[in-house]
């Protein structure tokens, strides 16, 4: 990533191509594995369950992932 991509959001966090540096992050263990838990991407990007939670709730309401076939046994897709 080129250091000129990058941009100060309002709230603080880093954006690269319109998304922040942990949505990215989100949006890449998506791409590799769609059935990934919320828990699995915690531990990953080493933020907390319920940030991760957030992050996504906040992805969903962008567009940018969405849940397919429920809760329990569904994958997740990235919406590019």
């Amino acid at each position: 990533m080129h250091i000129d991509n990058i941009q100060s959001a309002e709230n603080g966090n880093l954006k690269c191509n319109n998304y922040t540096v942990e949505e990215q992050a989100i949006i890449n263990i998506l791409k590799t594995n769609s059935a990934t838990t919320q828990e699995e991407i915690a531990k990953q990007i080493n933020k907390s369950l319920r940030t991760v939670k957030t992050y996504m709730a906040e992805m969903k309401k962008k567009g940018l992932i969405k849940r397919k076939n429920g809760k329990k046994n569904g994958e997740w897709q990235v919406n590019e």
